[in-house]
């Protein structure tokens, strides 16, 4: 099947989609509008402005990067996300590549608590305490 057929086929299934939404649900479909001066409160729709607020947050510097990794402690945090057989199976990775070219760099694994989206502050205060520096939020 070629590409054309392929996006022919997703744009078709997106608009039949669409269309469907638009006739079904009372919601999407164009409210009518009166123009006298009468109660015109069931007329109203009520819409979000889909803009980005005016000022975005104040952004935290960076730390300044180590000079070296050699005779550093360096944390490997799992976010808890994906699959933790292939969080283990880079670590490994990991582990293997310092061995070889900085062998005097302790690395750690940790499994944060809960899921990714969730923060967990006794992590977090460990990590400031015992760790010259960190990998977070790899994916498996």
């Amino acid at each position: 099947m070629s590409k054309r057929t392929k996006f022919t086929g997703t744009a078709l299934f997106a608009v039949i989609v669409a269309l469907s939404a638009y006739m079904f649900s009372p919601t999407i479909a164009a409210p009518q509008i009166s123009r006298s001066s009468k109660d015109t409160s069931s007329n109203l729709v009520t819409v979000l402005n889909p803009e980005i607020p005016n000022k975005i947050a104040d952004r935290a510097p960076l730390i300044p990067r180590l000079d070296t990794v050699d005779g550093k402690t360096i944390w490997y945090v799992s976010e808890n996300w994906g699959d933790a057989k292939s969080n283990a199976i880079f670590f490994e990775e990991l582990q293997k590549w310092f061995a070889k070219n900085h062998p005097t760099t302790k690395l750690v694994y940790k499994v944060k608590n809960g899921s990714f989206m969730v923060d967990d502050p006794g992590l977090l205060k460990e990590l400031a305490e015992n760790a010259d520096a960190a990998i977070l939020g790899v994916a498996g």
